[in-house]
């Protein structure tokens, strides 16, 4: 998939517990970050597509910059927290 800065685009994120039990989480944080770093774009809110499975609608800004760019999507359920990162390539319109 081609992503450019401006379009909007889906990412899902399955929970699971130690042992594949679909996870529901007490909260969820889901930040995206430009290739140098700086927070750059929006993200939706955490949707529940079905039990475990979450997605977030996520637009790039449109002016770029093209690289990789980072979705770090962190989830808290007791006292314990687990982050995963999603990287994807965005590209700035010609």
């Amino acid at each position: 998939m081609t992503i450019y800065g401006g379009d909007t685009f889906r990412i899902s994120n399955t929970l699971t517990d130690y042992d594949d039990t679909p996870l529901t989480p007490d909260s969820q944080t889901v930040t995206l970050f430009k290739p140098d770093g700086s927070a750059g774009g929006s993200v939706g809110t955490p949707t529940v597509e079905s039990a475990g499975v979450y997605y977030v609608d996520v637009t790039p800004d449109v002016l770029g910059p093209a690289g990789t760019w980072k979705l770090m999507w962190t989830i808290t359920k007791g006292s314990k927290d687990r982050t995963d990162v999603i990287e994807f390539q965005v590209l700035v319109r010609p």
